[in-house]
């Protein structure tokens, strides 16, 4: 993509070889075909495309490939494409993350929410909770705080990645309001989901994102 965005393209005309004799309505007609072409300068883009490029020893003349070009304007949008799906699920997880923090500052005893479920606010004011990570997105820790019931025995935050693989596991001990800081680590910039598991039950599932 960064090649093909400092191509330049040119608007030219022709230029017809003297040295050749023809009749002068074919020279004409050569002419008149020959204005206003679009192409790129060859000199400029060798320098990126030197593949492309070829230099005639003899007659001292360039001449461009357009041909080959093609693929690697399709390999740049394959790029651009991708580069563009990666940033909406950023951008819709980032909304979502917004709904979640809404509703979180109205109650966050009774945010038991799951990621996709619909709201089900739990009533029990002693029950775990699990809350939007801090900051989110992040590029090299993030906090989440939680609060485990005192009744809770035994509890795990989960992190997996956007294919529900388990990337790493924390076991929590301490009742009441916590917070559970996650460095960047190993951990590639993407979308990654954290759960919180009390007694063998889901309190919560919630995004967070690890930008670049």
């Amino acid at each position: 993509m960064e090649r093909i965005l400092r191509l330049k393209p040119y608007i030219y005309d022709l230029k017809i070889d003297t040295r050749v004799e023809m009749p002068e309505e074919m020279k004409q007609n050569i002419i008149n075909s020959g204005k206003n072409q679009i192409g790129f300068i060859a000199q400029e883009m060798e320098k990126d495309f030197p593949l492309l490029v070829e230099l005639d020893d003899e007659s001292d003349t360039y001449t461009v490939n357009y041909v080959g070009l093609i693929p690697e304007i399709v390999k740049s949008i394959q790029e651009l494409n991708e580069k563009l799906e990666t940033k909406i699920a950023e951008l819709e997880a980032e909304n979502e993350v917004l709904r979640d923090n809404c509703c979180n500052q109205s109650n966050r005893r009774n945010n038991n929410l799951n990621t996709g479920s619909s709201v089900n606010p739990n009533e029990d004011v002693g029950a775990s909770v699990l809350f939007q990570n801090n900051p989110n997105p992040f590029n090299a820790e993030t906090r989440i705080k939680y609060y485990l019931a005192p009744s809770t025995s035994q509890a795990a935050m989960y992190i997996y990645d956007m294919n529900g693989k388990q990337i790493d596991r924390y076991e929590l001990s301490n009742h009441g309001e916590n917070e559970l800081i996650i460095s960047k680590g190993k951990l590639s910039a993407g979308i990654y989901f954290y759960t919180l598991i009390a007694d063998g039950k889901e309190v919560a599932t919630k995004k967070m994102i690890l930008t670049d």
